[in-house]
């Protein structure tokens, strides 16, 4: 979980996926969702101006994308087990 640094929304990992709300609840439909991973996303952070997104993953890496675009900009590996952020 965690809170975008300029706009209105909070993102999530769910499974195997990221999914952003605008907390505007009962709302329960994202507005945004980042790409599928092989397994479970663990933790997600922001960039302190928000540009950037950070997911740790069960399968070991750290994907950064552009928050605006969705697109993955890197993929980092080589941690043996699962990575948190």
């Amino acid at each position: 979980l965690a809170f975008h640094p300029t706009a209105r929304y909070v993102a999530v990992t769910a499974g195997p996926r990221v999914h952003a709300y605008d907390g505007t609840f009962p709302n329960s439909e994202p507005i945004k969702s980042f790409a599928k991973f092989r397994g479970n996303a663990y933790g997600v952070g922001f960039r302190i101006d928000g540009l950037l997104m950070i997911v740790g993953s069960e399968e070991g890496r750290v994907r950064v994308y552009d928050e605006r675009t969705k697109a993955q900009m890197k993929q980092l590996s080589g941690h043996v087990g699962a990575v948190r952020v």
